[in-house]
């Protein structure tokens, strides 16, 4: 055996004796009867990698049934893949040079370590019901004559059953006992490849290798096995990973940092067997990230600070953690875990609180930092060198504040706009006293805003002819405040007088006449006209006019309604006066009904008659008749009208009356009157 050969198997040997069992799930297969098989495996068994096996021709006394059987073995043996046989003509050639079956003796001559030798003689049945042929067959360690594993079967054999039936159970055989094998721990294959790494990383805590993949008829899946150095115990650290024809990838996680770890990789297949382990692989996991470099402070901010660094190149790095002391020597506070690698700024705010937008850092403070980076698993790296900067103080208020006079329910407001690049407005102060209290009713942003209009408030406009007071304050961009500016004041303009003269006109048809005295005010541009059926509800305008008009007829009124109505002036600047005094006018009432209507029988027919109407305008009269017929039978001019029909004896009439005015306007009708003819 060459010196290469021996420091291969002995390393494999250290790692078979290492390496805990690794158990796959085998493709079910028919095996040989478990009551007609008795299989034994050596304890060391795994620990042996036979590289090269010799299976001696069987023995028995039947010498045709025993090559029938060698043969058969032979090739289920080959067909699991477990160990890489000779040609069988060679051990029958050796096995007829010696005339003997010395496992040992043809291990050392044909160079193979195991030799596998079986005998097989007629008996009866382990039951010891049917006759059979038992067999043993056994693998000798060719090196120490120890027995690794041995097989006792019966073989049912009867003249004429065809050689299919003995091929499954060879094959039945084989497979049972690369299982055994397998379970106790006996995986290695020398014919199986070795798995191709393609690379090794190590990362934080992990580290993987990366396998180019067998064909999947070469192996189902792989394992990584590994151990604290060289020679040291190997065991497997992954469960299987299948082999899905992508790179392979075997990670092996929970690692200590900065340390070096070593790996072999094997193979499964099918049946559970593996490649023999490789040489290993020395894998280094990730230290600590170095320190951040760079780092620096920038004051003269209002409560804020920002700081600077350069990013880390390290590729782990997914982060880095601020720290804040008032004194140079601490102790620090953790302030800020920032993530993302490229971050390179930072602005401190103090604590945040839900009341606070920007934080609460002191103003004209000095804060010291100091910054770590830190990595995908939390390491931290150590302090980089503290730096400090300090915090800005308030803003000046505005100057040259002033108010304007005279202007319609506002009051503009102009000043000078503050130097300070950190204010962001201003907060507007109104009261109406100079003495106060002083109320803020609005702010603006920008620093350079100059101006500013107060018309007051929704629901709390400001007043008529009104005198306000007002101050301002600068607002920073952390919401710090100047003190207050000088005070100023204006008077709002006054809004147009009450329209006076104001006079109605009745009794006109369906409608009212308006008339009032033009208000005193030049800017007067609208008089607005509202309508009320009672004094405390003159609420519904119903018009405007032009200042240059001083009249409103009202129409499309109900007849004989009373109005109550008011009119206000309003000027270009939309003021509305008060309203003025209230009048009342009521609209053209339709005529009385016609009274003492009378009737009476004559030769031409029915006579009626009643007093004429009390109005001067009435132009007509309506006769109707009354009853089951019913219907409109004529008019008149005058208080009378014949009802030409001959009437019938014993038959009752009835008759009512209603007048019609110039307008259109029909009274109510008549009483009605009922008259019977002889």
């Amino acid at each position: 055996m060459s010196p290469a050969k021996a420091v291969l198997l002995l390393f494999a040997s250290i790692l078979l004796c290492c390496v805990r069992p690794v158990t796959v799930q085998a493709a079910p297969a028919e095996e040989h009867p478990s009551d007609q098989v008795a299989i034994h495996i050596a304890p060391d068994a795994r620990q042996h990698i036979l590289n090269r096996v010799v299976l001696l021709p069987f023995t028995g006394d039947s010498p045709d049934f025993a090559r029938q059987v060698t043969a058969l073995f032979h090739e289920a043996l080959e067909r699991t893949g477990k160990y890489r046989l000779l040609a069988l003509e060679k051990a029958q050639g050796w096995q007829a040079r010696h005339r003997k079956t010395d496992p040992v003796q043809a291990g050392r001559d044909l160079d193979a370590r195991g030799v596998i030798t079986g005998r097989l003689r007629g008996d009866y049945s382990l039951s010891g019901s049917e006759p059979a042929r038992r067999c043993t067959i056994s693998m000798t360690d060719a090196w120490n004559g120890r027995t690794l594993w041995e097989i006792r079967s019966e073989l049912p054999w009867r003249k004429g059953e065809k050689t299919l039936s003995m091929e499954k159970t060879m094959e039945g055989l084989t497979l049972s006992l690369v299982r055994k094998l397998v379970a106790a721990g006996d995986i290695y294959s020398p014919l199986l490849p070795t798995p191709q790494v393609i690379s090794t990383q190590g990362d934080l805590r992990r580290n993987r290798i990366i396998l180019q993949p067998d064909p999947p008829h070469i192996y189902t899946g792989y394992q990584l096995l590994r151990a604290p150095r060289p020679d040291g115990i190997f065991r497997a650290v992954t469960e299987p990973v299948p082999n899905s024809q992508g790179l392979v990838i075997l990670e092996d996680s929970g690692l200590k940092d900065a340390t070096t770890y070593y790996y072999t990789v094997i193979g499964l297949t099918t049946t559970g067997l593996a490649n023999v382990p490789a040489a290993p692989l020395a894998v280094t996991t990730a230290g600590t990230p170095p320190p951040v470099n760079g780092f620096h402070a920038a004051g003269n901010s209002l409560r804020r600070i920002r700081l600077f660094w350069e990013p880390s190149q390290d590729p782990r790095v997914n982060g880095y953690v601020l720290f804040r002391s008032e004194r140079k020597k601490g102790p620090f506070e953790k302030i800020a875990t920032i993530e993302g690698r490229d971050r390179q700024t930072y602005t401190d705010y103090g604590e945040r609180t839900p009341f606070s937008t920007y934080g609460a850092l002191k103003d004209s403070t000095e804060y010291f930092y100091t910054i770590r980076a830190r990595n995908i698993v939390g390491v931290l790296s150590k302090d980089a060198p503290v730096v400090s900067a300090v915090t800005k103080g308030a803003p000046p208020p505005p100057s040259q504040v002033r108010a304007i006079e005279g202007q319609p329910r506002r009051v503009p407001l102009f000043w000078t706009r503050v130097t300070d690049p950190d204010v962001k407005g201003y907060a507007i102060f109104r009261s109406r006293s100079a003495s106060g209290p002083f109320k803020q009713i609005d702010s603006v942003g920008g620093r350079d805003c100059q101006k500013y209009t107060d018309d007051g408030t929704w629901g709390n406009p400001l007043q008529d002819h009104t005198r306000y007071f007002y101050k301002i304050q600068s607002i920073n961009v952390v919401d710090v405040r100047s003190k207050d500016s000088a005070i100023v004041s204006a008077t709002t303009k006054p809004a147009p007088r009450p329209v006076s003269g104001l006079q109605a006109k009745s009794r006109l048809f369906r409608r009212v006449a308006l008339s009032w005295s033009p208000g005193p005010e030049p800017d007067i541009i609208t008089y607005q006209i509202f309508r009320g059926e009672t004094l405390d509800r003159v609420t519904h305008q119903v018009g405007s006019v032009k200042s240059e008009q001083t009249t409103f007829i009202d129409k499309d009124l109900e007849d004989g309604r009373t109005y109550w109505y008011q009119v206000r002036a309003v000027d270009r600047d939309g003021l509305k006066g008060q309203m003025s005094n209230p009048v009342q006018a009521t609209t053209k009432p339709p005529p009385s009904a016609p009274a003492h209507l009378r009737a009476r029988c004559t030769a031409e027919g029915i006579q009626l008659s009643w007093d004429p109407g009390t109005e001067g305008d009435i132009v007509r009269y309506e006769i109707f008749t009354t009853g089951f017929l019913a219907a409109r039978t004529g008019e008149s001019t005058e208080p009378r009208f014949l009802y030409r029909i001959e009437p019938e004896s014993g038959r009752e009439y009835s008759f009512r009356v209603a007048a019609v005015d110039a307008n259109g306007l029909s009274s109510e009708s008549s009483q009605t009157v009922s008259i019977t003819c002889r």
